[in-house]
């Protein structure tokens, strides 16, 4: 690989490693909170109404709810490693917000923008503990890229 290249290359692989960190944040804190009643109920999500909730179909909403994470990490990698955690708590917040709104409507209710993130992450301190510390793991793990 070209030495022009090697930025690029580590500023892609913390937006990927930020995106993993964010889905398995997504993820833990959804199976452990409101979503825990709609895995297997027989309850589908908004579109896809006539598809049981799965852990699998959970999983895939989460990575596309953090898919934002890759392009914001990857260049606030290159600002530096304090702005690239906030970054990625603030692509979380997005995620978490569209997440929360999903949720919401699965469950028969309707709810503005910020409700959504408010009623999936604030039944405990347990999502914000989770997102501080995948912010620390990628503060750590990223490869810096210059």
């Amino acid at each position: 690989m070209g030495a022009a290249l090697i930025p690029f290359a580590r500023a892609l692989a913390a937006g990927l490693i930020g995106t993993a960190l964010a889905t398995g944040v997504h993820f833990m804190t959804l199976t452990s909170g409101v979503a825990r009643g709609l895995i297997g109920s027989g309850q589908g999500l908004p579109q896809t109404p006539g598809l049981p909730l799965t852990a699998g179909g959970l999983a895939l909403e989460c990575l596309i709810a953090a898919l934002p994470v890759l392009p914001v990490v990857a260049l606030t990698v290159f600002a530096g490693r304090f702005l690239m955690s906030l970054g990625f708590l603030a692509t979380w917040a997005w995620g978490g917000a569209r997440l929360g709104t999903l949720i919401a409507a699965a469950s028969g209710r309707t709810l503005g923008w910020g409700d959504g993130f408010s009623l999936v992450y604030s039944s405990g301190m347990f999502s914000l503990i989770a997102a501080l510390t995948a912010a620390f793991v990628l503060w750590i793990l990223a490869p810096r890229p210059l």
